[in-house]
């Protein structure tokens, strides 16, 4: 409906319902105008997506830039250590809030060449990326990975030093 009003309406009502088909629905309603707030959205998607993270994942991927970073961090929210896709394209995606995401989702799912793609996202030029990725580095726990985690303690940015430094410890 192009009227907001209904439309926040039937998110919250499809937010609700709560299955899968009913976050489809409001992942076709996020590629149009106007936006929809992201307090309404992102609860709904994470009640209908909650045991689908799979479904998630296709539905990130095939996402217009506009709801990948959305859909993204719901996907964070709700990932599975079963969750299995190509991680490494919203890894390297252009926009910094979903490859933070992909960073969180690394931490659960630990798919093959994880840890590959997580010292990528600890060298990223953006210091919240780097922040999400020496935590989840940290979360990995393997002895291999101490290097990166040594130079995330020399970060130029004061909070990944400090974060890194629990990582580390």
């Amino acid at each position: 409906d192009p009227c907001q009003d209904t439309a926040l309406d039937a998110v919250r009502a499809l937010g609700s319902i709560g299955t899968s088909a009913a976050g489809a629905a409001i992942v076709l309603r996020l590629g149009r105008a106007p936006e929809l707030p992201l307090g309404i959205v992102e609860p709904a998607l994470l009640n209908c997506y909650r045991g689908d993270a799979a479904g998630l994942l296709r539905a990130t991927l095939e996402a217009a830039d506009r709801s990948r970073r959305i859909l993204a961090r719901v996907l964070a929210e709700v990932a599975v250590p079963e969750i299995s896709g190509d991680l490494a394209i919203l890894a390297t995606d252009s926009n910094a809030d979903v490859r933070a995401s992909v960073a969180r989702i690394l931490a659960v799912a630990r798919p093959p060449g994880a840890a590959g793609l997580l010292s990528e996202l600890a060298r990223d030029p953006v210091w919240f990326v780097r922040l999400r990725s020496m935590l989840a580095l940290g979360a990995l726990q393997d002895p291999y990975l101490l290097p990166v985690l040594v130079e995330g303690l020399c970060d130029r940015n004061r909070l990944v030093r400090l974060r890194d430094r629990k990582s580390v410890v």
